[in-house]
């Protein structure tokens, strides 16, 4: 299941802050999956609302199986600020950068793209209230392990430190041989697809062994 930001099609939709988006995103999932264990993913700024819907199901008191983040990170403390200019001090390349903006200028040059002008405005509005509220986002700590996918393909150093304040157990990092606009092409995304598909038959295997175990005590 995929979630779309919601201001690209209801322009007053804003969320002021990455809790709050967390929160809204999480009724949806709950209405399609009542209870865990739950599965996250999340790319770029997507991954600190992986990580925001998380930690809010762990402190309902459900489970977390697998969380999941495609080259993101959250803000360092010292860079968080309360007001959003044109400025990405303190983003790292591969969060500041906008994919979306960057491949949809190419389509319009290029003549390929049905979008009109408020398409365009609303993801440029959509990127700028994320960028913003990303700026002013202080993450819980997350009670479990995190699986790291990482861009390696970069001018700077991936910060992975970032993420050791909010996690509590392992930080699983996964280098990535691309960019961070190029994690959905093909050969990175099948790497990534790989991986997760371990995973996720590893928790089957484990819930099923579980679950036979229950069964044989209640004989």
């Amino acid at each position: 299941f995929g979630l779309q930001a919601r201001n690209l099609t209801q322009r007053a939709m804003r969320s002021n802050s990455v809790g709050e988006m967390a929160a809204d995103y999480l009724n949806i999932i709950r209405k399609v999956q009542p209870v865990g264990p739950y599965n996250l993913l999340g790319w770029s700024f997507g991954g600190l609302v992986a990580h925001a819907i998380a930690t809010q199901l762990q402190a309902m008191g459900e489970e977390v199986a697998l969380l999941a983040v495609l080259d993101s990170y959250p803000v360092r403390p010292e860079h968080r600020a309360a007001g959003f200019g044109d400025d990405h001090e303190g983003l790292s390349p591969q969060v500041a950068i906008n994919p979306i903006m960057n491949l949809l200028d190419v389509l319009r040059r290029e003549g390929l793209t049905t979008l009109k002008e408020h398409h365009y405005e609303a993801i440029m509005d959509t990127f700028k209230n994320n960028t913003r509220i990303m700026r002013t986002f202080s993450p819980e700590p997350f009670r479990g392990n995190l699986s790291l996918f990482v861009a390696m393909v970069s001018e700077t150093r991936p910060p992975i430190d970032n993420w050791q304040p909010y996690i509590a157990g392992d930080i699983n990092v996964h280098p990535i041989d691309c960019a961070h606009d190029n994690m959905m092409d093909p050969n990175p995304a099948a790497h990534i697809g790989a991986v997760l598909t371990a995973a996720l038959n590893k928790q089957a295997t484990a819930q099923t062994s579980t679950r036979r175990k229950a069964h044989d005590q209640s004989i």
